[in-house]
């Protein structure tokens, strides 16, 4: 499983979700990325997808949820379910 969440400078709820994810990530041993919005990364990860809010969580390359989501829903996004 691959965890990548795309966050925004100055954004304020990007740097409360990545507490949750990166705790969550410790807690649960997977890995995770922080990928700047303005960064050839972020283009490959969005590819065609105009995204204009932020946070935005990607699991295996698959955008799976924007906003902050709290540790309950992030282990239901983790198990493949809908939060």
């Amino acid at each position: 499983m691959d965890v990548r969440l795309l966050v925004t400078k100055g954004c304020t709820s990007c740097q409360e979700a990545e507490r949750v994810w990166d705790a969550l990530a410790r807690e649960r041993d997977f890995p995770f990325t922080v990928v700047q919005t303005e960064t050839p990364e972020a283009a490959r990860l969005t590819g065609d997808t105009a995204l204009e809010t932020f946070p935005a969580l990607f699991i295996d390359g698959r955008l799976r949820a924007i906003g902050v989501q709290n540790k309950e829903q992030a282990l239901a996004l983790i198990h493949g379910q809908t939060p």
